[in-house]
């Protein structure tokens, strides 16, 4: 394999961001993949005192990839925060944001270190 190759197939490759499927209440809800750059605004968003708020990664990490699957327009706004932090625990924040983590290649192991 050339270097050329390596190139076409990373640099060269087309942007797809896949998209995470769930339903919540009879509904389908997508998530969708964030650029690199996109991620490191949401966890910069997402910093308080030097450490990761992780209350803030939840809520900001769900406005940031929930789409309409059949659209992609998105679901949330940032107006939606303090709505979204103010729901019951253990409901859809907690679900959606499981889903968004996944896309964002966060795993729930390295979120549930950031709450301790």
């Amino acid at each position: 394999m050339s270097i050329k190759d390596i190139r076409s197939a990373t640099l060269g490759a087309q942007n797809k961001f896949r998209v995470e499927t769930i339903e919540y209440n009879g509904v389908k809800v997508g998530f969708k993949q964030l650029s690199y750059a996109e991620r490191s605004q949401l966890m910069e968003k997402c910093m308080t005192d030097g450490k990761v708020d992780s209350l803030k990664l939840q809520a900001h990490a769900v406005i940031q990839t929930a789409v309409d699957p059949d659209t992609m327009d998105k679901v949330f706004t940032e107006d939606d925060y303090e709505t979204m932090v103010n729901q019951p625990a253990d409901g859809y924040l907690d679900k959606f944001s499981k889903a968004a983590f996944k896309v964002l290649g966060l795993s729930d192991e390295e979120n549930s270190a950031e709450k301790n």
